[in-house]
């Protein structure tokens, strides 16, 4: 077979995204040239009308059917976040709290119409990993639990619902990221436990999401020294083989983002990709398609050529991606967008728990509301709602901290607090963050809302009001109105 040949089938086993509203010139040009697939990020959705065109506008450029996918697990993460009219989704540690599997289903059908609407056919959720790390920066509430079998359950159920509106579903990230503290998009993380505990807690979700037919499999940019001691999974014939030949999965193995620094800083693209195909990898996600992945390309192609185990690696991982595109089925779906808003409202009011009830603000009181910024936190940074409006207090103060305030900050707004009757303190992974913790500790908080990981209860142990909400949305403050408020 020649390069030309071969650059096609390597094109195949990309999928890739580009920067803003508009389509560049290279996605274009990679899709007329047989790029397997294409990457939506938050940037490239604006206006649902544009983005549906937008769809429909790269499909067209495609000779044959193309995999339109995204990253919309819910929650910490959800791509829809710049629409005016956007579905505020639950987080899944959210979702989980309700304890019904029928709110659950009903909350990734409405997620997963509102995506084939758009034309997207694949979505990389579920999240099988299983938050045991409470101090893990990168998973916390986009795991569903720290309970393997209530993550495999709930996981299960997304994979069968995705199915039924035409979306392909992808369990991620294996063997399991939810052990470590570290964050694989800054740089290598080693997940060192023993085989046992990594194949009952960690790798058990994705078994039971294997048992319902999941269709892809995203390989986590980590070190399980259990399986593999030198490589990170994503480049590893030893964990990809596992999964293969002891789990059972027949279905594509898709990277993680191959820029993330886990890859990134230690190896380059070429040998990236080398070590990923070897491994076993079928498609590799690349955040934006440039000049230099077609050199990429180009280069894989000739190492192809003279390395016949590498080519047959390639024609091996297109017949997985070409049985994946023969189930794309275009679903005509029409999404009432306010409908869906109003229900999953109502799906969130089952999202939240109260631990501790006993005090009540008054609207006239006057209260002190702080709560962290925004700006740096996923898919919160875009919301502007003021809490204190949500909740109808008429002589508020609502003041936003640094996620890990410096000694002066801490010192200023302890030194504000002193002149407000209550005090509101609206936590985001204090866990994390030595400078938050401190702030907490020299406050008198009267009411404390825990909107990232439920381990920060125990910095508030005495306060009188205690909620954790799962999530930093407007539907999280909302619901504890009727019971933090005394109309």
């Amino acid at each position: 077979m020649d390069a030309h040949s071969i650059k096609k089938l390597l094109n195949n086993m990309f999928i890739a995204g580009f920067q803003g509203e508009e389509p560049s010139c290279e996605i274009k040009n990679a899709i007329k040239n047989g790029l397997g697939g294409v990457i939506f990020f938050s940037d490239n959705i604006q206006d649902r009308e544009k983005f549906k065109k937008t769809v429909d506008g790269l499909k067209s450029l495609s000779d044959g059917p193309l995999i339109v996918s995204i990253d919309q697990e819910g929650g910490l993460v959800e791509r829809t976040i710049n629409l005016d009219d956007k579905v505020d989704y639950i987080s899944p540690m959210g979702i989980a709290q309700s304890d019904d599997k029928s709110l659950v289903k009903s909350h990734y059908d409405i997620l997963s119409r509102e995506l084939s609407s758009f034309g997207i056919n694949m979505n990389f959720a579920p999240v099988c990993d299983v938050n045991t790390e409470e101090k893990n920066s990168i998973i916390g509430i986009r795991s569903f639990s720290q309970n393997p079998q209530r993550v495999g359950e709930l996981a299960g159920e997304v994979v069968d619902v995705f199915r039924s509106n035409g979306i392909f579903s992808t369990a991620k990230h294996f063997p399991g990221h939810g052990g470590s503290c570290d964050d694989s998009h800054r740089g290598m993380v080693v997940m060192d436990l023993d085989f046992d505990e990594l194949k009952r807690t960690h790798i058990a979700p994705f078994k039971e999401a294997i048992k319902h037919g999941v269709d892809a499999v995203m390989v986590a940019h980590a070190i399980y020294p259990a399986l593999d001691e030198k490589n990170p999974a994503s480049l590893s014939p030893v964990v990809i083989s596992y999964l293969r030949e002891q789990l059972g999965f027949e279905g594509v193995v898709i990277s993680d983002d191959m820029v993330m620094g886990a890859i990134a800083k230690y190896y380059s693209p070429e040998e990236a990709c080398i070590k990923a195909i070897d491994a076993g990898v079928n498609m590799l996600i690349f955040r934006n398609y440039t000049k230099d992945s077609d050199k990429l390309i180009e280069f894989l192609a000739g190492y192809a050529l003279e390395h016949p185990e590498f080519f047959e690696k390639i024609e091996y991982s297109n017949e997985k991606i070409l049985g994946l595109k023969s189930r794309i089925t275009d679903r005509d779906i029409k999404f009432d967008v306010e409908d869906a808003r109003k229900k999953v409202f109502e799906m969130s009011k089952k999202t939240f728990v109260v631990l501790r009830n006993n005090i009540s603000l008054l609207k006239t009181d006057r209260v002190l509301i702080l709560r962290p910024k925004r700006e740096n936190i996923h898919s919160y940074k875009t919301d502007k709602f003021l809490v204190s409006d949500l909740w109808g207090l008429k002589n508020p103060c609502e003041i936003e901290y640094s996620l890990n305030p410096e000694e002066e900050e801490i010192l200023s707004l302890c030194k504000l607090a002193e002149g407000y009757e209550r005090v509101v303190f609206v936590s985001y992974n204090a866990v994390l963050f030595e400078g938050q913790r401190k702030l907490i500790s020299r406050l008198k908080i009267d009411a404390a809302l825990c909107a990232g990981v439920p381990y920060d209860n125990k910095f508030f142990e005495k306060i009188p009001f205690l909620s954790d909400i799962f999530g930093y949305k407007k539907y999280g403050f909302l619901n504890l109105r009727d019971s933090l408020i005394n109309s």
